[in-house]
């Protein structure tokens, strides 16, 4: 769960996970929210693959994934 304001991010877990630092990434004026995404091993390695042959890297491509799907889910 995230509590936004706004001078920055604060990450919180649940008492199963480990405490994350608050942490806020800057680029310009805008700030980033952290998103964590638990795999298994072999649907990562697939996904790396297919980022690597599209010669993109890992975390842009799922980015990318994830915004296209929520663009046609919106529609």
């Amino acid at each position: 769960m995230f509590n936004l304001d706004t001078s920055k991010t604060k990450c919180k877990t649940s008492k199963n996970t480990t405490q994350n630092n608050n942490r806020v990434c800057v680029r310009g004026d805008v700030k980033d929210d952290y998103f964590q995404l638990r795999m298994n091993k072999e649907w990562k390695d697939k996904v790396k693959m297919i980022s690597e042959l599209n010669g993109v890297s890992f975390s842009n491509f799922i980015r990318t994934s994830v915004d296209k799907n929520i663009q046609s889910l919106s529609r």
